[in-house]
């Protein structure tokens, strides 16, 4: 390795044999891994998608949270922060940032009203947003025709609600904190909705951490050609078309450039995959790949997992659907690696390929393949994917292992079974990798069935063998019908003790809906350790987050949401409201209930009060979070709830008494 110590003070001018210890001090600072932090460090940032480039999921350097606080008493939601849309992106997090002459620990959320935020990611108190910056006009989905009543649309097929009701910031953004620059792609509505059909474009944007101001002469608009004779080009060429284009992968930064892929609006055809890459820090564009050029679809989506990278700069994408022949530069239903270090004339060249010898039967049932992972195991040049019919693949990046011709076939790969059972929705989202006091281990959910702890032995750098049956798994079985559960890990290191899986997934079927993050022993994933569904006045998630998975950091896991919000959960301290007491207005006779939600360490102990707020002369009530008033007067109550650790007062509700009067009835 070579080092520079350039600007190290220690290690240059007249003194610097005195200053050897504190030079070679200073050149062991400069190098050493930041996002493995000891105890009391500065915390570890999550800087992109599912942690790292290798797309692990697991923080490493989380010191707060354990199997043994993690539990109801100690452990719920903290509080919430507000945005402006749907939140689809994995929020990120940055410590000890300077903004407006403070530091903050800062987690950074994008929506899909195509907004950007930054929030003080500690304190329940500090409600606004550090700062908010629009990205531009979010596409809504449908929009009205001019002078009638018909609902048109420019994008996606005919009735396409699987996003609704806009589309902005869809895939995952990611930090540079060297030049402390947030890089995200943002899907916009050109100003000009009297006239729809209306124009649209993808924009990569870079923003100061500090304050969102765009760096860079940003944003840019996305755009590409590559030579290719697919029906969609003129020939000779195919170019990219933002209508067609769903940027759903999270963003990769490698070697000073940003990555990303795109796939469809619900398969809506004509689509191709693509794989694009700017550089970092000029905004101009570096190559570009697709997937199909002279065939058709072949999106890379990979349930929201971003571009996987390794230590030599290469890049590894998974294919889905589509047209495939390797000989003519088409890669549906296959494993690629691209060589940035390659490119020609801005094209970014396949160096390597594994195609599933059933590629042809995985388009036909749209079984993607790339609708799981990739994951490259650390230390390894091992790479894990699957796809949608329950098939898992362990491949070696050095040799991926081509195509083996079926039917009957075989595929040169690693290993490959059936990891869940046969199904469209079998294998979504992606694994997570820790390295446990036990040995190597890998986690997933499949739809329909429980999560999964797997172990592995890792023979070699390309070789390593992964028992079929799991070494445990958890009791909360899913719908047939349902997603599986997206998962990200914590830990310190590999201490026993630390490692918790955290897994959310949705409650019902249907669009929309209802949200359950639940936290499991790395170790033994048959112990559930806590979960929001048990106390869902103040832990409910809100509406799930399609392909979301949480982001832990500093002892806090940030969930995103469809409801319009971003979830906070930690160790509870002192009792912090959450909802206040309503003011109501009832009939005397009929009575009325106060409620408070209060989030805190338990037990938890309330006082209710009839006054204003801090009068404590009228105590009434039970020791409860509910105050039933048989028969109200007008007047204001409020409580105070307390524990071992502090109490908090909550806001004043007015009850207003409204009565009844009845005219005798006078006789004839």
């Amino acid at each position: 390795m070579k080092v520079s110590v350039m600007g190290i003070s220690p290690c240059v001018g007249p003194r610097r044999r005195h200053n050897i210890w504190l030079c070679l001090l200073a050149i062991i600072a400069a190098i050493w891994p930041a996002a493995a932090p000891v105890s009391g460090d500065v915390p570890a940032p999550v800087l992109t998608q599912h942690n790292d480039n290798q797309r692990t999921g697991a923080y490493l350097g989380e010191t707060t949270l354990t199997t043994a606080n993690v539990n109801p008493g100690q452990f719920g939601k903290l509080f919430t922060r507000p945005v402006d849309g749907q939140i689809y992106a994995q929020p990120l997090y940055v410590p000890g940032l300077a903004i407006a002459g403070h530091s903050h620990n800062v987690v950074f959320v994008a929506t899909m009203h195509d907004s950007m935020y930054a929030f003080d990611a500690d304190d329940p108190a500090a409600a606004a947003p550090l700062w908010q910056v629009s990205l531009g006009l979010a596409a809504p989905i449908t929009y009205t025709v001019p002078n009638t009543t018909t609902p048109g649309h420019d994008f996606g097929p005919p009735g396409y609600f699987d996003i609704s009701p806009e589309v902005g910031v869809v895939s995952t953004p990611v930090i540079d904190a060297n030049t402390n620059t947030l890089y995200v792609v943002a899907f916009t509505r050109e100003p000009n909705p009297a006239t729809c059909p209306c124009r649209y474009a993808h924009r990569l944007h870079a923003l100061d951490l500090a304050t969102g101001a765009e760096k860079f002469g940003g944003p840019v608009v996305i755009s590409a050609t590559v030579p290719g004779g697919a029906d969609d080009g003129d020939g000779d060429h195919v170019s990219f078309q933002s209508t067609q284009e769903l940027q759903r992968a999270g963003l990769l930064l490698q070697g000073g450039v940003v990555s990303f892929a795109f796939a469809s609006y619900g398969d809506q055809a004509p689509y191709h995959g693509w794989v694009l890459g700017y550089q970092a820090a000029t905004l101009q564009p570096a190559f570009a790949w697709n997937s199909t050029p002279n065939g058709g679809l072949g999106g890379i989506w990979q349930s929201g997992q971003g571009l996987a990278a390794d230590e030599a700069g290469k890049i590894y994408a998974l294919v889905g659907n589509g047209s495939f022949d390797q000989d003519d530069g088409d890669y549906g239903e296959s494993f690629v690696k691209l060589d940035p270090a390659g490119v020609v004339t801005g094209v970014l060249p396949v160096a390597d390929s594994f195609t599933p010898f059933d590629q042809a039967l995985l388009s036909e049932r749209d079984f993607d393949l790339g609708s799981f992972g990739p994951v490259m195991l650390p230390g390894t040049r091992l790479l894990l994917g699957g796809a949608k019919s329950g098939k898992l693949y362990l491949v070696n990046g050095d040799d991926l292992g081509g195509y083996q011709q079926g039917p009957g076939g075989t595929d040169r790969v690693v290993e490959s079974f059936q990891a869940a059972a046969l199904n469209s929705y079998a294998l979504n989202g992606a694994p997570v990798y820790w390295s446990s006091p036990g040995g190597p281990r890998l986690y997933f959910w499949p739809a329909g069935q429980a999560l999964k702890q797997f172990g592995m032995t890792i023979n070699s750098a390309i070789s390593a063998t992964i028992p079929i049956t799991p070494v445990t798994s958890g009791k909360t079985q899913l719908d047939a019908l349902l997603y599986g559960g997206y998962l990200s890990l914590s830990a310190n290191g590999s201490a026993p003790g630390s490692g918790i899986v955290w897994a959310i997934h949705p409650l019902l079927q249907g669009g929309v809906r209802q949200g359950v993050l639940r936290a499991y022993n790395a170790e033994d994933v048959s112990q559930e350790l806590w979960n929001s569904a048990a106390n869902p006045a103040r832990d409910a998630v809100g509406a799930w987050a399609k392909f979301n998975v949480p982001t832990i950091a500093n002892g806090k896991v940030y969930v995103a949401t469809f409801s319009n919000q971003l979830d906070v959960y930690g160790i509870m301290g002192a009792p912090w409201v959450i909802t206040q007491p309503l003011s109501q207005t009832a009939v005397a006779s009929q009575g009325v209930t106060l409620t408070v939600v209060v989030s805190g360490q338990g037990p938890l102990s309330y006082q209710w009060y009839q006054g204003e707020r801090g009068d404590t002369q009228h105590p009434v009530g039970a020791n409860s979070d509910r105050l039933a008033l048989a028969s109200p007067g007008t007047s204001p109550y409020w409580v105070r709830a307390s524990n071992r650790l502090g109490q908090v007062d909550s806001a004043a509700a007015l009850v207003t008494a409204t009565y009844t009067w009845y005219l005798p009835v006078v006789g004839r």
